[in-house]
Order: C-alpha cells, then sequence, then structure tokens
C-alpha cells in the first residue's frame, strides 16, 4: 500500500479528531459487530494526535495500556456526542416531516399521480405537506401527534 503524506496544524489536526470521532461513532454505533477497520483508522488517528501533542489538553487523549489504545477522555468525548446530538435531534424531525408528508401526499393525489409527476413537481407537493408538520413540530412538538386506531 502506498503512503500518503500530508502537513496538518495543530487546529486541523484537533478538527480531524473531531470529524473522525463523529464519523466513527455514525458509522459504528448502531452495529452489532463493530467495523475493525474504522476502528483502526481512529485509533491511528488518535495515536497521531497523542504522538504530536496537538490537542489544547493533553489529557484530551488518553492511553489504555489495560486495553492497549488511545481513547478520549470523558469530557471530550461528551463534547462531541453534543454535535452528534444535535444532528440526530434535526435528522429526526426532518425525516418525520418528511415521512408524514409523504403519506398525506398520497392520500391527497394518489400514488399513481405523484409517480406521473416530474420529480421536482412530485417535491413540491410534498414540500407542500411537509410544511405544515414543520411548524406543527416546531410550536408543539409532539404533544398533539398520536396513534389513531
Amino acid at each position: 500500500m502506498s503512503t500518503i503524506t500530508f502537513s496538518l496544524n495543530k487546529k486541523n489536526a484537533r478538527e480531524l479528531v473531531r470529524h473522525v470521532f463523529i464519523g466513527n461513532w455514525i458509522l459504528n454505533s448502531t452495529k452489532i459487530e463493530r467495523d475493525e477497520e474504522l476502528d483502526a483508522f481512529y485509533e491511528s488517528i488518535l495515536s497521531m494526535a497523542k504522538n504530536y501533542n496537538v490537542m489544547e489538553d493533553a489529557d484530551d487523549i488518553e492511553y489504555s495500556e489495560k486495553i492497549n489504545e488511545y481513547t478520549l477522555s470523558e469530557d471530550k468525548m461528551n463534547e462531541y456526542m453534543d454535535d452528534i446530538d444535535e444532528h440526530t435531534n434535526e435528522i429526526f424531525w426532518d425525516d418525520l416531516c418528511e415521512k408524514l408528508a409523504f403519506r398525506d401526499a398520497i392520500e391527497k393525489y394518489g400514488k399513481d399521480e405523484l409517480e406521473s409527476l416530474e420529480h421536482f413537481e412530485c417535491k413540491k407537493k410534498i414540500w407542500a405537506e411537509e410544511e405544515k408538520y414543520a411548524k406543527e413540530f416546531e410550536a408543539r412538538g409532539v404533544e398533539r401527534l398520536r396513534i389513531v386506531q
């Protein structure tokens, strides 16, 4: 395998650690069996960051001899998890609005009519339905959301 060498200042190297943590979390957090290649890449980035002392606080990356790996400190992990939580929350509301709007558009226009439209025209009809849910959830969250029997 060929090697690629590039330079990062410490600020960019810290951002790389942040991005790799978030990416590794997103790609591995829902898997029963973790992706070992992703974990190895993450470990190599943490090792590099620790060895080159790129973090603002030297304790942000810890080495555990017991498990023989580098890990982020709990404080740093919590900081990065805040970014993940914010993203997850936004995706939840977007997905919920989109799914409900798609359902409503099918009920309103029929599946055949929606499928016969140009892509953008179909999307416009769905977006019109989506807007009412976005306004509702922004104002009241799930307070008035119910399953009707």
